[in-house]
């Protein structure tokens, strides 16, 4: 994804008010560049409505243009149309390249006022004409529509290039956690100047309920109590809480802890446990803790009714020191550990977790560190296997020409399902129409269905049209076996590039947020590039579209039957 997702959006909203023009008010008015099948027509219509920005009449034609830069003058005029500010007339400038008594003064000296600009230089000059960078965007979204910069000034983001030191991450962290961005905007160089379709589809999610995305984790839809599978109590002062199991890095620590605090756990994992903090998962080393007994901790869950397994369901185990439990939940005793490579005989399947048998041995352990294996019959007979077309509703996703990333996804995505179900696989969707499930909202499907294998289907974008080709990311964190990850991203690669005759970008590492946040085996698809013509003609076409599919499902097969 990276960039390619604001390249997505850069098609949407923009200024447009030459300055000081005067501004067409029809509510109506479709803008030439952007006709009422456009993905973002009703944001663009609703700004316009509000008379926050305007459009550009060329020879009779109002365009919006939504691809150009957005300018420092242009920021500040919608800024202060959106919030409502008074403009302010004065005699002698603030500054020297904004001549007093011009339009844009009265905007520039009330955004000086309100302290909705972006110092750029001390020369005295406000450089109406230079472009804005995505940082200097979310420092005056978050500012102008007074969001609570400081609540979430230590909350993790799913964002790999800023970190928690950065005087911007309050800034982008407050908008994360307000709906106006998400993990795929969020992708963008942070000093990358930004279009004005992007800051205008910023600007109408900040201003209206209506656009904005579903809320991240925030206590609404964070750690839940059913969830729980013991609680600890910290044994040192200054413990460090951090969004991720690591202590390579101290970008990652979003605060501290002292001796006594408790913590309800949801995972134990690799020497460290993964707790509620703030209303969010966080990760706290155990070394620190103990466990609380009496009566405090979660009591054993009853086990469901266990579904019986083929009997020729075999399982290989991923990880090193799996523990086998006397019981199907974390919370029973450990009898004996497994490590990569040893394989079992799953006698059934109750939810998470497996019944296993071994050399003489019965016990149960977490199915997610078992690569499940027919020996006989079909190679994903019985596996639940959960697709996420990227994106869909109010997030299009990439975009160009007439087509749009969220449409082209969906299509491959029920083609695919189609396949593997028609194989004897049990198959799990995010999404199956045009809505827009979260981020977290994939993640819980995926949990909520025991989901075995996880693959995100999504087409690429970049700004240059000469980029192209197929490329499959994986990631890597606490509990995963990353290398399980890599076989499956490599096999559903190579598949899309033979079959698809694409340009192999490879299999690549990064950290988004559907991929990093499972412990299954789980796989990021980019398709290809819908700005390269070559590419956008196979993603559009249903010929390609049924190869694609094919492709994905063949590598899943190839990945169990290896």
């Amino acid at each position: 994804m990276s960039a390619k997702k604001i390249i997505s959006i850069l098609v949407a909203l923009c200024l447009l008010v030459p300055l000081v023009g005067a501004r067409n008010t029809n509510a109506a008015t479709v803008f030439a560049d952007v006709p009422s099948s456009h993905a973002l027509y009703d944001e663009i219509n609703y700004i316009k409505s509000l008379n926050i920005a305007g459009g550009y009449n060329e020879g009779g034609v109002l365009r919006y243009k939504p691809d150009l830069l957005t300018t420092r003058s242009q920021v500040t005029i919608m800024l202060v149309n959106a919030r409502g500010i008074a403009k302010v007339k004065k005699a002698k400038s603030s500054y020297t390249d904004v001549p007093s008594g011009s339009g844009l003064s009265e905007f520039v000296e009330a955004a000086t006022a309100k302290g909705l600009l972006v110092e750029k230089s001390t020369d005295g000059k406000f450089y109406p004409n230079l472009a804005v960078s995505f940082k200097d965007v979310s420092l005056l979204i978050a500012k102008a529509y007074n969001l609570e910069i400081e609540k979430y000034s230590t909350y993790p983001v799913p964002f790999t290039w800023i970190k928690s030191s950065d005087s911007y991450y309050k800034y982008v962290s407050a908008l994360y956690y307000s709906g106006i961005i998400d993990e795929n905007i969020g992708q963008i160089n942070p000093n990358q100047n930004i279009t004005r379709g992007l800051f205008s589809l910023l600007l109408a999610r900040a201003n209206s309920p209506t656009f904005r995305l579903d809320l991240p984790i925030q206590g609404v839809s964070g750690p839940e109590d059913d969830k729980v599978i013991g609680k600890v109590e910290v044994t040192v002062d200054n413990l460090n809480v951090r969004s991720t199991p690591s202590t390579s890095t101290t970008s990652n620590r979003v605060g501290q802890v002292n001796k006594g605090t408790q913590f309800n756990v949801y995972e134990d994992s690799n020497g460290w446990l993964k707790v509620s903090y703030n209303g969010v998962y966080a990760y706290i080393s155990k070394e620190y803790t103990k466990s609380i007994t009496g009566g405090t901790t979660t009591p054993t869950p009853t086990p469901t009714p266990a579904e019986p397994a083929n009997a020729d369901t075999i399982g290989r185990v991923t990880v090193n020191n799996l523990n086998v439990r006397s019981g199907p939940g974390a919370t029973y005793s450990s009898i004996d550990k497994l490590n990569t490579g040893d394989e079992v005989v799953v006698e059934s399947i109750s939810n998470y977790w497996a019944k296993i048998s071994y050399g003489g041995k019965v016990g149960y352990t977490h199915k997610s560190y078992l690569k499940l294996i027919n020996k006989t019959s079909g190679a994903i007979k019985n596996r639940i296997i959960v697709l996420d077309p990227g994106h869909g509703g109010k997030d299009p996703g990439a975009i160009a020409e007439s087509a749009t990333e969220k449409a082209i996804v969906i299509k491959v995505g029920n083609l695919v399902k189609q396949k593997l179900e028609a194989a004897g696989a049990k198959v799990v969707m995010t999404r199956t129409g045009d809505t827009y499930p979260s981020l977290q909202d994939r993640v819980k499907i995926t949990n909520d269905n025991y989901g075995e294998i996880f693959v995100s289907i999504h087409v690429n974008s970049a700004a240059s049209s000469s980029a192209k080709g197929t490329e499959t990311y994986y990631s890597v964190s606490s509990g995963d076996m990353y290398k399980e990850d890599v076989n499956l991203a490599t096999k559903i690669n190579t598949q899309i590039v033979t079959n698809a005759n694409m340009q192999n970008r490879g299999v690549k590492q990064q950290s988004f947020y559907v991929i990093n946040n499972m412990i299954i085996p789980s796989v990021l698809v980019e398709l290809g590039f819908i700005s390269n013509t070559d590419d956008r003609a196979k993603l559009v076409n249903d010929k390609y579209v049924e190869i694609f599919a094919d492709s994905i499902y063949k590598g899943i097969v190839q990945y169990y039957g290896n």
